[in-house]
């Protein structure tokens, strides 16, 4: 099972946090597209829109522990006993864990 069904699959058995609500309930219904994409897509692809343009809108706190806990969930983050600014690979084309708020995700350089 890849992360985003793993992702789809928690994201459908919760209730999104009430800015998060909003936020999907625009991208998903209002923004035109030329096929439907689902909770769970639209929810990753926000994500993704959110770390290109840091001016493409806000998350609460709540927003965060609520994705925070998806992308566990997904296992593309993990949680940590210790929190470390960075622990590095020794390769730098190789994936590096960055660990902030007892959660550890994962960034693939560019």
């Amino acid at each position: 099972m890849s992360a985003m069904d793993k992702f789809e699959s928690w994201i459908e058995s919760q209730k999104l946090p009430p800015n998060l609500q909003h936020e999907m309930d625009y991208y998903l219904h209002e923004i035109e597209r030329e096929y439907t994409i689902t909770l769970a897509e639209g929810v990753w692809d926000w994500i993704g829109r959110h770390e290109a343009d840091k001016k493409a809108g806000w998350l609460n706190r709540q927003d965060l522990r609520f994705l925070r806990e998806g992308l566990i969930e997904a296992g593309v983050a993990q949680r940590v006993d210790r929190l470390e600014p960075w622990q590095c690979t020794l390769s730098p084309t190789e994936r590096t864990w960055f660990k902030f708020d007892r959660v550890a995700y994962e960034y693939d350089p560019d």
